[in-house]
């Protein structure tokens, strides 16, 4: 904060290695509930009367044609767009959490190696050395991209940066993670 105060919303906590690290609180945004959620482009209803409760460690799958709005019901789950009408909460903030990521159907990489992508992330929160090797390779296996590790990430498929994309999320200890399908 500005005055030097800590943040409510975080605590710190001691790791196993002695350096500390920021935690969220227990809720850190979780669940999400949605409650009679709408979002009107020009006179465009997009969506309508959505009633949704997203709980922490479950996952939720959105299906639905091109044009049904999964995109814009991820946006407005992420809080990036703010619904025409109803309320959406995170956790116990109306607010929407800062650890939280969403992937969009582009992502944006580094002009670097797919493993290098994930370091940078790592290196921002303060991972190096051989930790951050091991989370690299580990983040790289648990999306399927083991084997591209040295290849640019710029050159992977479009599904393949969504999951480089997606490999940020253990890596760089967020709670949540938001795909749009391509």
């Amino acid at each position: 904060m500005a005055d030097g105060a800590p943040d409510p919303t975080e605590t710190v906590a001691a790791r196993r290695d002695g350096a500390h690290a920021l935690v969220a609180p227990e809720d850190a945004g979780l669940p999400i509930v949605a409650r009679g959620v709408a979002y009107v482009s020009g006179t465009t209803a997009i969506l309508d009367g959505v009633d949704l409760d997203v709980a922490r460690g479950r996952r939720l799958l959105v299906i639905g044609p091109n044009g049904s709005g999964k995109s814009t019901l991820l946006r407005l789950l992420h809080g990036l767009l703010p619904p025409t009408r109803g309320t959406l909460r995170w956790g116990s903030s109306l607010a929407r959490p800062r650890n939280h990521a969403m992937v969009f159907q582009r992502p944006v990489l580094l002009r670097r190696s797919a493993s290098a992508n994930i370091a940078y992330a790592l290196e921002l929160a303060n991972v190096r050395g051989a930790a951050a090797d091991r989370r690299i390779l580990a983040a790289l296996s648990d999306v399927g991209l083991l084997g591209v590790g040295d290849r640019p990430a710029r050159v992977l498929s479009g599904g393949e940066q969504q999951q480089l994309w997606a490999a940020h999320q253990p890596a760089a200890q967020l709670q949540q993670l938001h795909l749009p399908a391509r």
